[in-house]
Formats: C-alpha cells, sequence, structure tokens
C-alpha cells in the first residue's frame, strides 16, 4: 500500500486532534498551569502524552469491542465529567484564595517525580470525559477504516497532533513564565481556570441531559 493511500487516515487523525488545541478542558489547564509555576513541565507533558497514546491506541487497534462499551454508558460519562469538572473548578477556585498557596511557585524543587506523574494520571485517568473523548469518539473515527496500516497512519497523525498539544502547552507556557509567574498572575490564573472549568460542567451537564450520536459528541465535548 502506498503513501498516498495512507494519507487520508493520516489527515483525519490530524484534524481530529487538531480540536484539542482549541478546546480548554482540565488537561490542557494542568499542562499551561506546570508550564506557568516552573515545575515538571517536560514530566508532566510526557506523562499525559503516554496516557492519550494509551487510550487511542486501545480506541483505534480494538475499537470493535470498545465502541459499543463505551456507547452504553456515555451518558454516565458524561455527568460524571461535568461532577470532575465541577469539583475541580471549586477546588481550584478555593486555593486560590489560600494566603500561603503561592508563596513559592517553583514546586520542582519539592516535588518528587513519582508525585508529579501522580497528578497527571488523577488528572487524566479520573476524568470520565477522557473516556468519551480518547476512546469513544476515535473507536467510532476507526470503525469504518479497514487494515492494520491505515488504521496505524491515523494513530500516528493522532498522536503527532496531541505532542504538539502536551508539548507545545506545557513549554509554550514555561516561555511565559518569567513574566507571568509571579504570584498575582498564577492566582489569576487559577481563579479564570476554576470558573472556565464551572462553566464547562454545566456545558457538559446541558449535553450529557440530551443523548447524542457518539459521532456527534466530538463537536460538543472538545475538553482534554
Amino acid at each position: 500500500m502506498g503513501l498516498g493511500a495512507l494519507l487520508p487516515a493520516f489527515l483525519t487523525g490530524l484534524a481530529f486532534g487538531a480540536v484539542s488545541l482549541m478546546s480548554i478542558g482540565p488537561n490542557n489547564v494542568l499542562l499551561l498551569r506546570e508550564g506557568l509555576s516552573g515545575s515538571r513541565p517536560g514530566l508532566v507533558a510526557g506523562v499525559m502524552w503516554l496516557s492519550y497514546a494509551c487510550l487511542l491506541g486501545t480506541a483505534i487497534f480494538a475499537g470493535d469491542r470498545v465502541s459499543p462499551l463505551v456507547d452504553g454508558v456515555a451518558p454516565l460519562l458524561g455527568w460524571g465529567g461535568a461532577m470532575v469538572l465541577a469539583t475541580m473548578g471549586v477546588v481550584t477556585l478555593r486555593s486560590s484564595t489560600s494566603p500561603t498557596m503561592y508563596l513559592s511557585n517553583k514546586t520542582g524543587a519539592r516535588e518528587t517525580m513519582f508525585s508529579a506523574a501522580q497528578r497527571v494520571v488523577r488528572v487524566v485517568w479520573l476524568n470520565p470525559l477522557t473516556y468519551l473523548e480518547l476512546l469513544a469518539v476515535p473507536a467510532a473515527l476507526a470503525l469504518p477504516i479497514d487494515g492494520l496500516a491505515q488504521r496505524s497512519a491515523l494513530f500516528a497523525g493522532l498522536l503527532l497532533v496531541f505532542a504538539l498539544n502536551c508539548f507545545g502547552f506545557s513549554f509554550g507556557a514555561t516561555m511565559l513564565s518569567p513574566i507571568v509567574s509571579r504570584p498575582g498572575y498564577l492566582r489569576l490564573f487559577d481563579r479564570a481556570s476554576g470558573a472556565i472549568l464551572i462553566g464547562l460542567a454545566i456545558v457538559v451537564a446541558a449535553h450529557a441531559a440530551q443523548p447524542r450520536p457518539i459521532q456527534a459528541v466530538k463537536l460538543h465535548m472538545a475538553l482534554d
């Protein structure tokens, strides 16, 4: 099979993943916050990208079995995701009022690599919306694609864009950290992030109350 035959699947992966570059959700908020605080941006981005790779690989190469399972619990995942987003938003807003939260913004010196990785795992794997966006929808995309080579091309396109997403957000914020890493700016970022997450929770809950075909979920839940 020539490269030309693989190009449509690869471009489909690029197009799907590109939506994540324009979305604001808990994962991207974590990447931005990590870069701005100067903690462990490379580690956090790497663990998040590997998590995405595991989920996307499962969706694309085992989509025939994954899609029916996730479709059956999609409404529950939607409501669960709304609760997670609301909780994260409230916690972020409360943390922004702490008088000691911003005394030191270089947390990487006192946080172990294992602890930093744990934070990423909690945000990614305990968010029900992750399974909608990175399992259900990619599985639906992969179903009409026949052949291991074409599915591999789709997977490659997704991996490329999500790598740009994870490392771009994290290191892009790191480049801005000398300007906006002062406690006042970080507090403002956290307050804005908390408000956005609560707003997204309301949107997700509204969509969960109106079940839609899984192919349309991506248009309404671009939350990684």
